[in-house]
């Protein structure tokens, strides 16, 4: 919750963009450092395997800490897929890594349903104002 009182709404506007650079430099070092994460391949849930889930997870807060930030929706929903598809093509030039478009439709998928969470409240505003 943002408090309009000057520096409160500054600081922590400060904090959720030193959060933000956090979070995507730790998406970035998972991306090409190699972590052992053959187990995940093997665990399914719903018939969808673990890691493809946690690809989702994992790109679930982009849109919630971009807005938080204090940028438009729609700009960092196409920054977030962009991103994705960079990490994940990152990994093609990595040799203990692979490109995988599963993994790419998950990472996307994170974004598209963290957008989806955010904008819910606003369209149940609109169509209860239409009404």
């Amino acid at each position: 919750m943002l408090i309009n009182t000057g520096n409160v709404t500054i600081i922590m506007k400060c904090s959720t963009k030193a959060l933000f650079r956090v979070y995507v430099l730790i998406l970035f070092l998972m991306a090409i450092v190699p972590i052992g994460t053959e187990g995940l391949n093997n665990i399914s849930i719903l018939d969808l395997r673990a890691d493809y889930i946690l690809h989702a997870a994992f790109y679930l807060p982009w849109v919630f800490l971009c807005v938080k930030a204090g940028k438009a929706l729609p700009t960092w929903i196409f920054w977030g897929i962009l991103f994705a598809a960079g990490m994940e093509g990152l990994q093609y030039w990595h040799p203990y890594r692979a490109f995988n478009i599963n993994d790419l439709v998950a990472n996307v998928f994170g974004v598209a349903v963290g957008a989806s969470i955010l904008l819910r409240p606003a369209f149940r505003r609109a169509s209860s104002a239409s009404r």
